[in-house]
């Protein structure tokens, strides 16, 4: 289990910095916050979450505190992003018992936002129909209209199964309204590849005649990147307008309180 914790992302353009700042903060840990109110440069984000995964995971195996990152800078787009533990179906020997509803609980928290896009990871080596991270952001978002399954793994696809994934990904058999996107994550021997050589490699995998049928824009990460961004982009554009709304009947609300009070 890879995250033990939420962590949440906050991208933030500021023009008046020279360039990019790094802070980390956990809500009630003074002295980690204290520490990491400015991260240092060439302290990457892998060595912050370290350190919050000693802190807050020593004696457990999960914590429901949230890591916050923000990144701010001249070139950053105004972004929010919440990586969330991954769902696990059954408890090992030793294993709290209660680490799975802890793992659904936490993540409900965050996906149960009706303006959150979920993006659901769906490893193409297990069974789709026994997908948990499908299946959750179902319970949440049950017409399928802010979530976009990731498949990944598609090198380790059972064979036979491959054309089955295909239409899957087409959005043929599971519909979808933001549809499907698929990348090929990197092997374990090649972790320390560089982001260039990673994606020299999955551009080489889906050149094969059978990923054809999958739209540029919806394989490979940096399709998907930019996908995402528009995505985003029509997200907020639809989003903006009721939450100016609401805005405005809380200022209302407020200013009603306020004169009650004399």
């Amino acid at each position: 289990m890879c995250t033990r914790f939420a962590t949440l992302v906050n991208l933030q353009r500021n023009a008046t910095l020279p360039r990019d700042m790094l802070s980390a903060k956990i809500e009630g840990e003074e002295a980690f916050n204290k520490r990491f109110a400015v991260v240092e440069p060439g302290v990457s984000f892998d060595a912050v979450i370290l350190e919050a995964v000693a802190l807050l995971c020593k004696d457990i195996g999960i914590s429901d505190k949230v890591l916050e990152l923000t990144l701010s800078g001249p070139t950053q787009s105004p972004l929010t992003i919440i990586d969330l533990p991954g769902f696990i179906r059954k408890v090992e020997n030793g294993m709290d018992k209660t680490l799975p509803e802890s793992i659904r609980s936490i993540n409900r928290r965050f996906i149960q936002d009706s303006r959150t896009i979920i993006l659901a990871v769906v490893p193409a080596n297990n069974d789709l129909i026994t997908s948990t991270s499908l299946s959750e952001a179902g319970a949440v978002d049950p017409a399928g209209e802010r979530t976009i399954p990731i498949v990944t793994k598609p090198d380790r696809i059972e064979d036979g199964l491959l054309a089955d994934w295909i239409e899957l990904i087409l959005n043929r058999r599971k519909t979808m309204k933001l549809g499907y996107v698929v990348m090929r994550n990197s092997a374990h021997t090649q972790k320390e590849s560089t982001w260039e050589s990673s994606c020299q490699e999955e551009e080489k995998f889906f050149e094969s005649d059978i990923w054809n049928a999958i739209s540029p824009e919806r394989k490979g990460r940096v399709a998907i990147r930019q996908f995402l961004g528009r995505v985003l982009h029509e997200h907020i554009s639809r989003e903006l307008p009721a939450f100016k709304r609401e805005i405005d009947v809380a200022l209302d609300s407020f200013k009603r309180d306020l004169a009650s009070m004399g």
